[in-house]
């Protein structure tokens, strides 16, 4: 995907056309709370298609919603497929508050807007236990969110970051218990080297190749 398009991004809708967008935006939202999710997600994707050209703000939104309608679907789980759809819309819509960031008279709110959209990518690279990422997009939204003084932003993105780095830890603790569950179900033998007990069976050429002595007078 692109960063930047090579035309300019605008943002010069009509009344009439904010009126379109508004009005989509709170269908999609009303698909979203009965649960109609597809519908949902076919709204977003036109009203992307509607506002490319004319509504910046009208296609980061339909981005965002496409995306965050797909989290929804897979409540604490997330296909392949979805996630890979999700995160283009996300990127997508990030990609359009950073160009619009550069107009003064839309910075703030194309920051603060990329910083939600920032939380929600959290969200999804969490339940794609892709912990490390999400942490990282957690502490981006909560450098905006601090500038501008959000606290309910800073709330929101606290409560992603802390469910995910418990959630690293529990990962870390777990990896840590199998490797200690290995080791007690490894018979012990001693190293003619060093005396110490070695959890590699005697008869083990692979293990021995393992050995950090690796020269040991055991390997044949």
């Amino acid at each position: 995907m692109r960063l930047f398009r090579r035309n300019p991004i605008t943002t010069s809708p009509t009344k009439e056309e904010i009126a379109r967008r508004d009005k989509t935006i709170d269908d999609i939202n009303k698909e979203i709370e009965a649960k109609n999710f597809e519908k949902a997600i076919e709204t977003a994707i036109k009203l992307i298609g509607d506002c490319e050209k004319r509504d910046a703000f009208g296609e980061a939104l339909g981005n965002y919603l496409a995306a965050y309608t797909m989290i929804l679907q897979g409540t604490d789980k997330i296909s392949l497929s979805n996630y890979d759809k999700a995160r283009t819309h996300l990127m997508r819509a990030l990609e359009i508050y950073q160009l619009m960031e550069k107009d003064k008279k839309h910075r703030e709110e194309a920051r603060m807007k990329g910083a939600h959209a920032l939380v929600t990518l959290a969200t999804l690279y969490q339940f794609a236990g892709k912990y490390n990422e999400a942490v990282e997009a957690c502490r981006k939204s909560l450098d905006i969110f601090r500038r501008y003084g959000d606290k309910e932003g800073m709330k929101n993105a606290n409560t992603i970051f802390f469910a995910t780095q418990g959630l690293r830890i529990n990962e870390k603790i777990n990896e840590t218990l199998g490797f200690w569950d290995k080791q007690k179900s490894t018979p012990l033998v001693r190293c003619p080297k060093d005396g110490q007990r070695c959890p590699l069976p005697s008869d083990d050429n692979e293990g021995r190749k393992k050995c950090p002595l690796y020269k040991c007078p055991l390997e044949p």
